[in-house]
């Protein structure tokens, strides 16, 4: 793991800090010093394991910041079981509903920075996917106590256990998921937690606004007389994201859906099957380059990938078919991103 330590002189008198807006800045105000976060928020995108680089700005007063410790700690968003019971009189009442717990991990210390108490320094520092969840696991949530009158009402999550490590894989984690990242300073032995961190939230690089740069359609009462290459040319459509690796194209074909994911890869899987239903075109079986229907013309070698572009121009190039009564209906499309 890199980590740049890199001297700067800044001669700011007092006056100059009160001048700026900290809100701004997101400078932090703390005993002897002031520390700066110059990225507050860092995407963390599925597929690309790192590193990824957080850096902030320490600037000393006149009791110096000897010592900074970053932090981390997990946060998911799940369904879970929530259990209220109601006990009056030795009879109790349970009432349980489906509700969206948020569920952290347990905290770890994850960087220490000694600094010398003459510098005023910018402080960066990389990791990978692997770096920032090892040793993180759930914590459960506790029940809750709450008396009343004559009733105690009891409050609790179940379903996840302590212990629960984080996924192996970057793959399996769920958009909205997030790592924050805590600082504390050390000055004159005193430690000082800033009141704000730096989010690393998960988030999936393909979805978005595109437009068909390339639209084929096979139809087998038509071939090899001749077939369509404009097939919904130019016009937009919308990529969602459904997890941290699948995503579905809304209202293709008007009203129908097709479901797909990008693997770490960059390869794209058409699907067939999600969480344990069978997926439909026009109501018809999807064909794909995986389950080996017969789809004659599909470009499977050179299509089915993702491109990610520097310019923010990516490229989503999809191929699969339905299968029809006189055979595949099938199709071609070369999706850029607006």
């Amino acid at each position: 793991m890199r980590i740049i330590y890199i001297l700067t002189i800044f001669a700011f008198s007092l006056m100059v800090f009160q001048s700026c807006d900290k809100s701004e800045l997101e400078i932090q105000v703390t005993e002897g010093g002031l520390i700066e976060l110059k990225n507050p928020s860092i995407s963390y995108v599925v597929g690309n394991t790192g590193p990824y680089t957080s850096s902030i700005r320490v600037y000393s007063g006149e009791e110096k910041i000897t010592k900074v410790e970053v932090y981390k700690t997990f946060y998911t968003v799940r369904k879970d079981t929530l259990i209220e019971t109601v006990v009056k009189e030795d009879t109790t009442v349970y009432d349980t509903s489906i509700v969206d717990a948020i569920l952290t991990s347990n905290s770890v210390l994850f960087q220490t920075f000694n600094l010398n108490e003459s510098e005023n320094v910018i402080i960066n520092f990389d990791f990978t996917f692997n770096e920032i969840r090892d040793g993180l696991t759930m914590k459960s949530e506790e029940l809750t106590f709450v008396t009343e009158n004559d009733y105690v009402y009891k409050k609790g999550y179940t379903a996840y256990d302590v212990g629960q490590v984080l996924p192996t894989s970057d793959g399996d984690l769920t958009i909205g998921d997030y790592w924050s990242l805590v600082y504390k300073s050390t000055v004159d032995g005193r430690v000082t937690e800033l009141n704000k961190a730096t989010k690393v939230a998960v988030a999936t690089r393909f979805a978005g606004t595109y437009i068909v740069a390339e639209g084929i359609y096979w139809h087998p009462d038509y071939y090899p007389v001749e077939y369509q290459t404009d097939y919904i040319l130019g016009e937009t459509v919308y990529i969602e994201s459904v997890d941290a690796k699948t995503y579905v194209w809304k209202d293709w074909w008007d009203i129908q859906t097709l479901y797909f994911q990008i693997d770490g890869d960059y390869h794209v899987t058409v699907l067939d099957e999600w969480k344990g239903e069978v997926l439909l075109l026009n109501g018809l079986t999807i064909g794909t380059c995986e389950n080996g229907q017969v789809v004659p013309h599909l470009p499977c070698d050179t299509y089915n990938i993702a491109i990610a572009a520097d310019d923010g121009k990516d490229q989503i190039k999809i191929c699969f078919a339905y299968m029809g009564a006189s055979g595949p209906r099938e199709f071609i499309h070369t999706l850029v991103r607006q």
